[in-house]
């Protein structure tokens, strides 16, 4: 599922009482699991958070995801978790510090024992064409996200894709 889409998500609990709408989600930097899910309850409401455990079920089909459990203030951040809001903000380089892009989505795969975010999605300059990478290749993840490929090895792959 796209990150965007699950954005478009209604959030709710077994019974079916509506909690709010997904927003964002943390994900931890080392294996790219998702750690946390924030939900909107709704205009000028304070956001809160659900750890992954809270996640019972993804109904794409009504497009809601339910939760079962005690919701939270925010985490404080660390260096190894980040929310994928804050990855979209991020220009893109590669092993040799050569730009590649701006990341513009994510994938994350809605299994029922866990999500993954597991492929980043990049807007790479001029051509119309768009990246598709792994994210087993972030290699690091400051100010900015660093690949663990050359901007050659990345070149390689846009051709492959055409």
């Amino acid at each position: 599922m796209l990150y965007s889409e699950l954005k478009k998500y209604g959030v709710t609990t077994p019974l079916g009482d509506k909690v709010g709408k997904a927003v964002d989600v943390v994900v931890h930097i080392k294996d790219w699991n998702i750690k946390e899910v924030d939900v909107s309850p709704g205009l000028f409401k304070k956001a809160i958070w659900y750890d992954f455990d809270a996640v019972k079920n993804v109904d794409d089909n009504k497009k809601k995801v339910v939760i079962e459990g005690e919701a939270h203030s925010a985490s404080k951040p660390t260096t190894e978790d980040i929310s994928i809001n804050d990855l979209m903000r991020k220009k893109i380089f590669s092993s040799d510090e050569k730009e590649i892009g701006k990341m513009y989505d994510a994938v994350i795969a809605t299994k029922p024992e866990y999500w993954k975010m597991e492929k980043v999605l990049i807007h790479h300059g001029t051509s119309k064409r768009r990246l598709r990478l792994s994210s087993s290749e972030i290699k690091s993840v400051t100010d900015k996200i660093v690949l663990s490929k050359t901007y050659e090895e990345v070149e390689g792959i846009k051709e492959e894709s055409k």
